[in-house]
């Protein structure tokens, strides 16, 4: 992305900035070499490659004025960088490592004249390529306006976007959208486009679970099964509030429907998640024991409405708690079918070009609202008002989730309850294709942001706490900033990487031997069939999603060497005759999955 000769960029119109120049420092860790280089500003359709390896720290350094707003972007080619700016002083300014492929963008303030680092270096053991520049420069905008289209100068008219709303007292002070809701025919995003909500879908399910407790017809500390008599029994209890809050110990259902070989693009409806759930054989924990997000406990919880109310879920949604509100353009696809007006489609962003991310999710509870930015400043409202669901409902929503030994947890109803530079808040958030969503709300100043997007380049958390931080400053309190991530659900923001070929060769030296672990194994869990073979001297994973690697860790322990899948853990265990019988395969979400050998 590096041009020495170009001063000009197209962002939202072409604007023409004077030279600002970069110079590099390469400080390479194996061979000490230093290189030196001068940049300028870059131009979006031109680029320069760099080598990176772990272990590597690029430094760039700009001389620059006081009272000056830098934005810059990285572009990942295989590689997940990690962006830290640092101030004269050596005081760090800013972090980014929002994004693990594609666009990086960056930006900051300058407080004092003088040269500024900015370093670049691999997140995890990986090398790659990527280009870096700077595509805007000037003085520091004054107004909350201006201010807002110099934090956005990243976006571009002609690729995916998304929409900001600020919200305060009930009104819209602030909006504005960026790019296209469908790039095949150049339809642009509006305040009425629709998105996927992803997980942010969850505080809608809590909300009607709630409003039900309110009118007597469930308790929060019902056993599940009097509800849902499909339901296994595991001889413990799980409760709804158990469901509510994460710490049902049940087997995410996504998790086991990857583990069975769902893809992303896959078809995926309530019923196929509900019969996942019905074959699970044993929890994760104990219920109450611990926190661990579940995408099959909010499928559950919609099943319980459904039961307990006598109507199909997306029925009573719109009837008891959508219309009310006017929230007329919100829509539960419990359907992949289902025609949406105004839709966005969703895009992933690769370093050679744009791909569609297709999402054929229809099952709900956990997903599947598509809503406007228009309609979630109506939502914002009610948890202000109260018109819909009343005050002990909204309390409800606020109530932080306690486990079995009393440690308060951070989140509630579907959302986080955290503080913000002295403000409590409300984050309701999540990511699923190339959809992404962020919503904060601030009760005490009854104000918020509200983000959705339909690219992963559309950095939804940076851009939601940048912009309170723009139009409530007089109400916060600015805080010391930390580099500490808080991950949107369902996103993927890793430290990690695929494993270099030359460590997976090292390590399978010292095992016993690769054709102790050749077989089939099957999981009556899952009715899946994983074919384990050697190709290429190396152990390969076979089944219904692909063919993958296996990465040795220690003895008769793998992991997937892929990025999506991996953290995934294949122990194999052996007999008293030392011969391999079976396969436990575990995620963070889905532990002690059995495959017995079979041929």
């Amino acid at each position: 992305m590096i041009n020495i000769k170009g001063t000009k960029m197209i962002t939202r119109q072409t604007i023409f900035y004077k030279h600002l120049a970069l110079t590099l420092l390469a400080l390479c860790f194996h061979s000490q070499a230093v290189e030196t280089e001068k940049l300028w500003l870059i131009k979006q359709s031109q680029s320069e490659l760099k080598r990176l390896a772990n272990g590597d720290n690029h430094i760039y350094q700009l001389k620059l004025e006081k009272d000056q707003f830098i934005a810059g972007v990285a572009i990942q080619n295989n590689i997940d960088v990690v962006i830290d700016v640092f101030d004269p002083s050596g005081t760090q300014v800013d972090s980014f490592n929002q994004f693990s492929h594609g666009k990086e963008p960056f930006h900051f303030n300058t407080k004092q004249r003088g040269v500024y680092q900015i370093q670049v270096k691999s997140s995890a053991k990986k090398t790659g390529l990527y280009s870096i520049g700077i595509v805007y420069s000037g003085d520091i905008a004054t107004t909350s306006e201006n201010k807002m289209q110099q934090m956005m100068v990243h976006y571009a008219d002609d690729e995916p976007g998304g929409v900001i709303a600020v919200v305060q007292a009930g009104k819209i002070i602030f909006s504005q959208s960026y790019g296209l809701a469908n790039v095949e025919y150049g339809v642009p995003i509006e305040m009425s486009t629709a998105f996927h909500l992803a997980s942010g879908s969850k505080p809608f399910t809590a909300f009607a679970i709630a409003m039900l407790e309110q009118q007597k017809k469930l308790s929060l500390d019902d056993d599940v099964r009097k509800h849902l008599i499909w339901m296994p029994d595991f001889g413990e209890v799980i409760t709804l509030r158990h469901l509510l809050n994460h710490s049902s110990g049940l087997k995410d259902a996504w998790n086991l429907w990857e583990m069975s070989g769902g893809r992303h693009d896959d078809i995926l409806t309530q019923q196929q998640i509900i019969e996942i759930i019905k074959n699970q054989r044993e929890l994760n924990f104990k219920p109450g024991q611990r926190f661990q997000y579940n995408n099959g406990a909010y499928a559950i919880l919609a099943e319980v409405v459904s039961q307990v109310s006598g109507q199909k879920f997306s029925h009573w949604m719109r009837q008891n708690i959508f219309i009310p509100l006017g929230m007329n353009s919100t829509t539960i696809l419990d359907n992949h079918q289902l025609i949406i007006k105004q839709r966005a489609y969703s895009y992933e962003s690769k370093y050679l070009g744009l791909k569609n991310a297709i999402s054929n999710k229809s099952f709900i509870g956990a997903v599947n609202v598509y809503s406007t930015a228009d309609d979630l400043s109506r939502w914002l409202r009610n948890l202000h008002t109260a018109k819909v669901g009343g005050e002990q409902v909204i309390k409800n929503m606020y109530q932080k989730s306690q486990l079995n030994n009393g440690t308060l947890k951070d989140y509630a109803f579907g959302v986080f309850i955290l503080q913000h530079n002295g403000l409590k808040k409300i984050q309701q958030g999540g990511t699923t294709a190339g959809f992404k969503f962020m919503m904060n709300y601030y009760p005490k100043i009854d104000a918020g942001v509200i983000v959705v997007a339909n690219t992963h380049d559309f950095n939804v958390r940076s851009i939601v706490h940048k912009a309170a931080e723009i139009f409530f400053a007089a109400e916060m309190k600015p805080e010391k900033r930390t580099t500490t991530q808080i991950q949107i659900p369902g996103s993927h923001v890793r430290e990690h990487g695929v494993t270099p070929i030359e460590e997976i060769a090292l390590k399978q030296q010292k095992l016993k031997s690769l054709n102790d672990y050749i077989g089939t194994y099957y999981s009556e869990e899952l009715m899946t069939t994983y074919k384990v073979v050697i190709e290429n001297k190396r152990l390969v994973l076979k089944y219904r999603r692909g063919i993958f690697p296996l990465n040795p860790k220690e003895e008769d322990r793998f992991g997937l060497n892929d990025d999506w899948l991996f953290d995934w853990d294949f122990i194999f265990e052996r007999d008293n005759q030392d011969r391999v019988q079976r396969l436990r395969l575990d995620h963070s979400r889905a532990q002690n999955v059995w495959f017995k050998l079979i041929e």
